[in-house]
């Protein structure tokens, strides 16, 4: 989405998340390109914020906005005499899409008649139809030819490969890395306008790899944004703490550390607060708001680059609930899907797994075991699977120190790999089994 706003802030969104009709209308994707002249867009992106602000648009507030720019007011009067109220924003869309054309035939008209006498009647022909296509033509700037592709490409490619050649390392090239050397191996990390999702049972350490995920995005100068549709904003400042300092979560939970540990929980606060780049967000479940919020957190923070949602089985679709669930979740994976490519974000989806899995003689997971629907799985780019073998070994008692990852989708490399991890539960971390 295109809107530039300057005065917007973030604390409009308490208002408009009460507004459906607000919801709704951010998520219409309206660009610059639409409109002949980007005049008669500013004019769009004014009315728009009366919306934001839970205001009922008005010509004479428009007016007030506009009110020493002499063209803009004559432009908002030939408006009013279409569309009354402001209200309706699809009729202020189709109206000033229409007056821009106008405007822009008018000066096709001017251009003309300054070339009859230079010109031929030829050249002029040709010269009309090529300003005529460039009237005609809409939302083209999407429509690369590989020529604009490979000047982008290259830069980037050389960009990796100074990078490669300074560190000589595979780490160095990877912006949104997990933080487990096989995994960024075998994924170069979380890839921007990709989802991936971490599929696992009940309290099986979805979160746990998730936060480390995280830790490790952050360390990197890179934004990211957490909505916590189970735990609370304080439960999941646990697991940054303890990850950073040793301090086994259940100490911090009831309080019972040292001075010396308080230093340590001080200290790495104010590492996670260093830069502003760690968001959260325990208290909405829409999935529409939850994209309204994410692309204003992208306008206000561009260094934003990670959304990370735990997790998509408690989120809802206000404006598509139909009754069938696995309908809705699709919808939703299907959003999150736009909203990684609008927003040049990556998008990691937390999802539980069917306990269907645990009566199968063969209890290794699969992309198809994800619950409520599968097409999260299917949309995504990379699949990891949480597996504890031991879970449904009868004889032993049940440890999640061996705990495997299972690497069921991988568009980008080789999938159907398992890479091992022993866990700390007390500190909700995992570290990688480097052999055996």
């Amino acid at each position: 989405m295109n809107y530039k706003f300057s005065k917007l802030d973030i604390q409009f969104l308490s208002s408009l998340m009460n507004n459906v009709a607000g919801v709704a209308l951010l998520q219409k994707e309206v660009h610059i390109d639409d409109f002949e002249d980007p005049l008669y867009y500013e004019i769009y992106t004014k009315i728009v914020e009366f919306f934001i602000e839970s205001k009922i648009p008005s010509y004479p507030d428009l007016k007030f906005k506009f009110k020493e720019d002499l063209i803009v007011l004559d432009i908002i009067d030939k408006m009013k005499e279409e569309v009354s109220p402001l209200n309706d924003l699809n009729a202020v869309y189709e109206e000033l899409c229409e007056q821009s054309r106008k405007r822009k035939l008018k000066d096709l008209g001017t251009f003309i008649a300054t070339q009859v006498k230079e010109s031929s009647a030829k050249d002029i022909i040709n010269n009309v139809e090529t300003k005529l296509f460039q009237i005609n033509l809409q939302n083209s700037t999407s429509i690369d030819s590989i020529s604009d592709l490979e000047s982008g490409y290259l830069k980037e490619l050389n960009t990796k490969v100074q990078k490669f050649n300074q560190f000589k390392t595979l780490e160095s090239t990877i912006d949104l890395p997990t933080g487990f050397s096989s995994l960024d191996f075998l994924t170069l990390g979380l890839q921007k306008q990709n989802t991936w999702v971490i599929g696992g049972a009940t309290s099986d350490g979805k979160t746990a790899f998730a936060v480390q995920f995280v830790d490790s995005i952050i360390r990197r100068d890179q934004g990211v944004v957490i909505f916590m549709l189970e735990d609370s904003r304080t439960q999941l400042l646990n697991r940054f703490v303890s990850l950073r300092t040793a301090i086994p979560i259940s100490k911090l939970r009831c309080g019972s550390i040292s001075d010396k540990e308080v230093e340590k929980v001080n200290h790495a606060i104010d590492s996670l607060k260093q830069g502003h780049r760690l968001f959260v967000d325990d208290t909405i479940i829409d999935i529409n708001e939850i994209i309204v919020k994410t692309k204003f957190l992208k306008l206000k923070y561009p260094y934003l680059s990670v959304l990370v949602l735990d997790h998509i089985n408690l989120a809802v679709d206000s404006l598509n609930a139909k009754g069938n669930r696995e309908q809705e979740l699709s919808g939703i994976s299907k959003k999150l899907i736009s909203l990684a490519k609008s927003c040049n974000i990556a998008v990691l989806i937390l999802q539980q797994l069917n306990t269907g899995m645990d009566d199968r003689n063969e209890n290794y997971p699969i992309v198809n075991d994800l619950r409520d629907s599968k097409a999260p799985g299917h949309d995504a780019a990379i699949v990891t699977l949480i597996w504890c073998p031991d879970k449904y070994n009868k004889d032993k008692n049940f440890s999640r120190k061996n705990t495997q990852l299972i690497l069921a989708k991988n568009r980008y490399g080789e999938a159907g790999l398992a890479i091992k991890f022993t866990s700390h539960a007390h500190i909700a971390k995992y570290v990688e089994v480097v052999n055996g």
